[in-house]
């Protein structure tokens, strides 16, 4: 017995037998197929994710992810994307197309599993930035480091400023909308306050003429972020009629080569000052 739920398939066996033997018998899966599910990590067994063929009975549901989504891990030089290491925490530049942690369908393609694989330790994550954004983020080496940094984050005490390509110019200053307190995407703003709503500001710094071989106008603009809300500033400046470009999910088009899955923004900048001192890294972004 199989049900589908989008990408995913769940499977009762009614005799005991293996996963492979499963993966082939009812979903024609050849050997190198069935491979990359195991080490991808797409296959549970009993709600639990297995990386190795092991014996199923009708008591052991199978929950299998047939085509789980792919990222371009395997094309990044993991060791270059570290900016900086100190006793307690790793500075990175993120690659813009791949998650900051694991999937339901993806263990493997990840910032967080990769660089635990290169530097052979366990990392913990401080904070995140969406799949298709690049830029400076801060991984822990220690638990108490990521209690720390997150309690500063909360405090909004880490400085995080951002840069950004958009078809429409946008005039300094601050910005304040209220977002709608649900996880789905995209995000749902209004201009005025709303009970329960959660507040999103953030300062336009710098908005500046960006010239390229395209005959159109972008500008680049330089933010500083202060609230962390999911997708807050795509949502923002999509808000304000001024979309990042690729950044297809709020309204922005694609051009010059960003797409939904590397959109025009990039994480420039972060400081902070925590027990063991201050710290501040800069990242010129790749436009």
């Amino acid at each position: 017995m199989n049900k589908r739920a989008k990408n995913c398939v769940y499977f009762v066996s009614k005799d005991t037998k293996k996963i492979s033997q499963i993966l082939k018998d009812v979903f024609r899966l050849e050997f190198d197929q069935q491979e990359l599910l195991f080490q991808l990590g797409a296959i549970y067994l009993n709600k639990k994710r297995v990386f190795s063929d092991e014996l199923v009975n009708s008591a052991s549901p199978l929950q299998i992810y047939l085509n789980p989504k792919r990222y371009p891990a395997s094309e990044i030089v993991w060791k270059q994307v570290i900016v900086a290491q100190e006793e307690n925490f790793v500075v990175i530049n993120k690659p813009w197309s791949i998650p900051v942690h694991s999937t339901e369908d993806n263990f493997t393609e990840n910032v967080l599993f990769q660089l635990r694989k290169i530097l052979g330790r366990e990392l913990w994550v401080t904070h995140r930035l969406d799949s298709a954004v690049g830029g400076l983020m801060v991984l822990a080496k220690t638990e108490k480091f990521q209690r720390e940094f997150n309690q500063l984050v909360a405090e909004r005490r880490v400085k995080k400023q951002y840069r950004a390509l958009t078809e429409r110019e946008l005039a300094p200053g601050w910005i304040e909308h209220f977002m709608a307190p649900n996880e789905g995407v995209p995000k749902k703003l209004s201009e005025e306050f709303q009970p329960g709503w959660l507040k999103c500001v953030l300062e336009v710094k710098e908005v500046k003429p960006w010239k390229c071989d395209d005959s159109k106008s972008y500008w680049e603009v330089v933010i500083d972020l202060q609230t962390g809300r999911t997708h807050q500033i795509r949502a923002q400046l999509s808000k304000l009629g001024a979309p990042i470009l690729g950044d297809k999910l709020y309204r922005g088009r694609n051009r010059i080569g960003y797409t939904k899955h590397k959109i025009a923004l990039c994480a420039s900048k972060l400081e902070w000052k925590d027990s063991e001192g201050t710290h501040s890294f800069d990242l010129a972004p790749p436009f």
